[in-house]
């Protein structure tokens, strides 16, 4: 766990965190690959540490895939 604190990020911000685009983002949600945002007052933000963990999951995934395990 790191020591930063958990963020909440527009889908701007979360989209350029992950280096895709906004639209890519929704897909992304839409398809389960991504969490869900999560709604405060009408302002849908991502958490930062979710996005993280969802980069950690894939990438241990693709370096399983690459080992063919």
């Amino acid at each position: 766990m790191t020591d930063t604190p958990s963020l909440l990020l527009s889908d701007k911000t979360a989209a350029q965190l992950l280096g895709i685009s906004r639209a890519t983002l929704w897909r992304r949600v839409s398809d389960k690959t991504l969490p869900s945002p999560i709604r405060l007052g009408g302002v849908t933000r991502w958490r930062r540490d979710e996005l993280e963990r969802a980069i950690d999951t894939a990438s241990a995934r693709a370096d399983r895939s690459m080992r063919g395990q």
